[in-house]
């Protein structure tokens, strides 16, 4: 049987052009070793030639290096988890600073509305009160603005020897909002000429201003019992 040729595909290196002339007798090891002599790794023109055994180590290979890679990714996914997990944990902890630091402020605020109202009278309660503020207060309809709150406290405040004193238990504050609550005392001239104390409870919820002030945005209170050991006078 007359001996054939047949031709490979042009293979390429830089700008090189190198011919691979390889006779059909040969066998398939002899022809990747041919490919590789010729400068140019070809995988798949080297399985086809080397067969089964070739594919096999080359699967080997891949998944050796899929196996390399795989724990590169999972070393960098730990770093990438563990640095948001960080600066979460950092942001958690600041923000829960703040609004330690809020809730104080707003504490210390009630505290000087108290003694506002106890130096001032009528204006040191109003002015702590945003323009559109709310009195919710106990037995009485809804006060709904500044104006509208002169008008009603100046009313309380105008009783015989009247004098609120209150104190804030906590509060707390989310946004542009927060809350105060306690405990107040209040003593007014009876009918009878003789002092009358009554304690109440009270809720005042604040809200931050354009300019980072806080002013109240409803102020609610009702009775309450006497405390524990007080006889009620």
């Amino acid at each position: 049987m007359a001996e054939q040729l047949f031709q490979r595909p042009v293979f390429r290196h830089g700008a090189r052009r190198k011919r691979l002339l390889v006779e059909s007798g040969r066998k398939p090891p002899e022809i990747a070793g041919l490919v590789a002599e010729a400068g140019h790794q070809s995988r798949v023109q080297v399985a086809i030639a080397a067969g089964p055994s070739f594919i096999r180590h080359e699967m080997i290979i891949g998944e050796a290096n899929m196996q390399r890679v795989s724990g590169r990714l999972a070393v960098v996914a730990a770093g990438i988890i563990g640095y948001v997990a960080g600066t979460w944990n950092v942001g958690t902890a600041s923000a829960a600073k703040i609004r330690r630091e809020t809730v104080q402020e707003l504490l210390d605020l009630d505290r000087q509305f108290d003694a506002d109202t106890t130096t001032n009278g009528v204006e040191g309660w109003v002015t702590h009160f945003a323009p559109d503020g709310i009195m919710l207060p106990a037995a009485s309809k809804m006060v709904v603005g500044q104006p509208a709150i002169r008008e009603f406290i100046s009313k309380v405040f105008s009783t015989p020897r009247f004098a609120m004193r209150w104190e804030p238990v906590d509060g707390g504050v989310s946004g542009g909002l927060g809350y105060t609550y306690g405990v107040s005392k209040v003593t007014r001239m009876g009918a009878d000429g003789k002092p009358q104390v009554s304690y109440g409870k009270y809720v005042t919820i604040w809200r931050e201003q354009r300019d980072g002030a806080w002013q109240i945005a409803v102020d609610i209170g009702n009775s309450s019992p006497p405390p524990a050991g007080k006889a009620k006078q």
